[in-house]
């Protein structure tokens, strides 16, 4: 949120940072540009989006924020929250706009998130995953609860930090002691989920992409702080981290392999390096995880040889989009996937999160990269 003020022939913003995925806490507060130039920021860059708002109306969604984190305990402001919060509310009680203070969300009775997971289990999306229609509804309902009374927004919103949340944070404390099959459903019913939400309202295919690329992102600390209190005791990594992290062994890693190893990137341009480090080791984890861990070192090969052969390649998808191609392209070097095959086009489509057509093409491009080579293990040497 930005309010535009100017003192002395200055022309500056208040920002306030909002955040919907904390239940609406105002989190941040600081000085910015002219109100000109913020709007011009959200005209070139595309994770930002500027929407005028009515002065009493941006007003309103202030205070209720600052009534948010008041009412909030320890809630997660920044220094310059405290720094900057009574100039803040100094501009406000100056203002002579009639302030249009937000109505509260509405909340939905138990009726209400009845007929919400009806709709996804009757609409085949719940029937989709890998798990027991009870446990397939117990995990929804837990999503549906906690979008509903812990964020703003509802729980048909897709976000990757609302997915973050949940797995990371809040599932964990409210399934401790769930067993290996309960913890193992978690991540086919919260893409199903996802996929259904998409289909109710009008979502960005960018924004499904990557809330679906945080489920595989975050399912490792789930796991792990699910089975391993003192892992709440460790940070976890974000995505393009490249240092070491100590929950790195969960949500890299593979129970029988261990954790991912490191590309060697020596001679490599950093752009190349980075996208390298991230496409391989994601590859070896995904390729494992859904064709078997005979799978992995093939699928960190493959990467390895795109990276030195034509690093270009990778600038041509999303870095998410590469790992899932490789494992593609074993699967069909080893005659795994297709009709009659053990695995169906939907079937591993649907594991990897990206279209069937895509990950055809992709794995074409990669052919044609790296040549006529067989990648599947049936024509590996170990």
């Amino acid at each position: 949120m930005t309010l535009g003020y100017e003192v002395g022939g200055a022309e500056h913003t208040l920002l306030v940072y909002i955040d919907n995925n904390l239940g609406g806490i105002a989190k941040d507060i600081g000085i910015g540009p002219p109100a000109d130039e913020v709007l011009a920021r959200g005209l070139s860059d595309d994770a930002l989006v500027a929407r005028d708002v009515e002065p009493g109306v941006a007003l309103g969604l202030v205070l209720a924020g600052l009534g948010q984190t008041m009412h909030t305990i320890d809630a997660p402001t920044s220094d310059d929250y405290d720094h900057f919060h009574s100039l803040l509310v100094l501009r406000i009680t100056r203002e002579t706009t009639r302030i249009q203070v937000p109505l509260p969300p509405s909340e939905l009775t138990a009726f209400e998130r009845e007929a919400v997971m009806h709709e996804f289990m009757s609409t085949g999306y719940g029937g989709r995953a890998a798990a027991e229609r009870d446990v397939v509804q117990d995990i929804a309902r837990k999503w549906l609860d906690h979008a509903l009374d812990y964020t703003v927004g509802g729980p048909l919103r897709v976000s990757a930090v609302l997915v973050e949340l949940f797995l990371a944070d809040w599932l964990p404390r409210n399934a401790a002691g769930a067993d290996r099959d309960y913890v193992a459903a978690v991540p086919s019913v919260l893409k199903c989920w996802l996929r259904f939400a998409a289909s109710q309202t009008p979502v960005p295919t960018d924004l499904v992409t990557n809330a679906l690329a945080a489920v595989e992102q975050f399912t490792p600390v789930m796991r792990r702080r699910v089975e391993d209190p003192s892992a709440w005791e460790d940070s976890y990594p974000t995505l393009n981290e490249p240092e070491d992290d100590p929950l790195e062994a969960s949500w890299l890693s593979l129970p029988e392999l261990g954790v991912a190893p490191r590309p060697d990137c020596t001679g490599l341009a950093p752009h190349t390096a980075t996208q390298l480090e991230h496409i391989a080791r994601y590859a070896w984890v995904l390729a494992g995880e859904t064709l078997g861990t005979d799978y992995a070192t093939p699928a960190f090969e493959v990467a390895e040889r795109i990276a030195r052969q034509a690093p270009e390649t990778f600038d041509e998808a999303q870095l998410t989009t590469w790992p899932a191609a490789i494992t593609w392209l074993l699967a069909e070097d080893d005659d795994i996937v297709g009709r009659g095959k053990f695995l169906s086009a939907t079937q591993l489509s649907g594991e990897l999160n990206v279209g069937a057509p895509t990950l055809r093409a992709k794995a074409r491009r990669i052919r044609t990269v790296l040549g006529d080579v067989r990648w599947g293990p049936r024509w590996s040497d170990f």
